[in-house]
């Protein structure tokens, strides 16, 4: 974690970040997606047609959890006070024109 800290700035953090959400899933939830579509196969080929008319999908064996308390929405002041927060600790800068700086 360090060396990356020293290696990698903000912008870069949240490039990753991003890329994270619109190609994932990656690390344990990739996992997850790789065995629920073994099981989905299984199940398909033993799939009894008369009694389960319709195919299996993947998501039907996907694991599910629940948080054990739910967070409350994150307002967007919230969330922005969050992402100076960690521009700050990667030692980043913020381009913002000093007006709009909270």
């Amino acid at each position: 974690m360090a060396e990356m800290l020293q290696r990698m700035d903000s912008r870069e953090l949240a490039e990753w970040m991003a890329f994270f959400e619109l190609e994932g899933p990656f690390g344990i939830h990739r996992g997850d997606w790789q065995s629920a579509q073994i099981v989905a196969m299984l199940a398909e080929v033993n799939r009894d047609k008369k009694k389960h008319r319709k195919p299996y999908k993947v998501e039907d064996f996907l694991l599910k959890f629940e948080p054990a308390v739910k967070a409350p929405e994150a307002k967007a002041d919230q969330l922005l006070r969050k992402v100076e927060a960690l521009n700050l600790a990667l030692g980043g800068r913020d381009l913002r024109p000093k007006e709009n700086i909270h």
